[in-house]
């Protein structure tokens, strides 16, 4: 049965027990470290006018990459005071966020850099919560696009139906445990970075569920760690579509180490993709040069750290 009605109080207490037992096994220096500060500064640098970063075509901002730069800075010492023009240009241009999933970045980003009052956020939030079905599946978005939903919902407090969407997501693992952007795509096999993300997701809501419900996420979490392990390349990265997959290896690093997983030997080949010259991070189809989304995707994992880390400082 799905649980309903938590206080706040009651939230609060909640998502700081749980993060807390997830990251137990964590050897990272802890959330406000930054333990690469070339690599961190080079993202910093990388903001447009201090604005957005356009990973893609110069002066062409990309609002999820954008949001998951701030967010991932939050965590490593760049808070509000740093990020000030950034976080204007997002409340001002709230029709980039186009997807179900940059709405639950955006709230998340809120709350990890503080002006989750402001009345963009409302407003992102309540169209958000209109586009949950009554299976809890989330209108038009995907697997990935939904961790972000159940991360915004659990930021805002929302762990009834933050908890009931990770339900539902639990649900649409493929039969192997692992996951894929759209569930059952023939076209894609699954995704290490999906993967990875819905243990993050879904970790989140530990505790917010009856014992059933915590039965259900905790089983499924432990397939979704299987499929990594079962799925590495060699025995330190990941690959998608027949080369180093960055974004799957940065997730699984996060995620693993969240479950207390040793992380080493996949952080060690991480690090030696640093570029040696700007300190950005290279990506099979950017080298020689360093790749501006990737390195984004890499902060947390550079300093074995996960959203959850975020998630659990945002009250403190």
């Amino acid at each position: 049965m799905r649980s309903t009605g938590k206080s706040r109080i009651a939230y609060l207490a909640a998502v700081l027990a749980a993060t807390s037992l997830l990251l137990s096994g964590c050897s990272a220096g802890g959330y406000g470290s930054n333990s690469f500060p070339n690599t961190t500064t080079y993202l910093y640098k990388k903001f447009t006018n201090g604005q957005f970063i356009a990973p893609y075509k110069k002066n062409q901002p990309d609002m999820g990459a954008t949001l998951e730069a701030m967010i991932a800075l939050s965590a490593v010492g760049y808070g509000k005071d740093k990020q000030t023009k950034a976080i204007e240009w997002i409340k001002k241009n709230p029709d980039l966020l186009m997807s179900n999933g940059f709405k639950g970045e955006f709230v998340f980003a809120s709350h990890a850099l503080g002006f989750s009052n402001d009345p963009s956020v409302k407003s992102a939030l309540t169209k958000l919560e209109s586009a949950i079905e009554p299976d809890y599946s989330i209108h038009n978005s995907t697997n990935y696009e939904t961790c972000w939903v159940i991360l915004g919902l659990v930021a805002e407090g929302k762990t009834d139906l933050a908890n009931n969407i990770a339900l539902r997501l639990t649900e649409l693992a493929e039969l192997d445990g692992g996951y894929k952007y759209l569930t059952g795509d023939s076209q894609y096999e699954e995704s290490a970075d999906v993967t990875s993300f819905m243990i993050i997701a879904v970790g989140a809501t530990s505790g917010f569920g009856s014992s059933q419900d915590e039965a259900a996420k905790t089983f499924a979490i432990g397939r979704a760690k299987n499929w990594l392990l079962n799925n590495l390349h060699g025995s330190d990265r990941w690959v998608a579509m027949g080369g180093d997959d960055m974004a799957g290896t940065a997730y699984a690093i996060s995620a693993l180490n969240s479950l207390g997983v040793e992380v080493t030997p996949y952080f060690n080949w991480y690090t030696k993709q640093i570029h040696q010259k700007d300190f950005g991070v290279i990506a099979p189809w950017s080298d020689p040069d360093s790749d501006l989304l990737t390195t984004t995707q890499s902060i947390l994992a550079l300093n074995k750290l996960s959203f959850l880390d975020i998630l659990k400082h945002m009250n403190n």
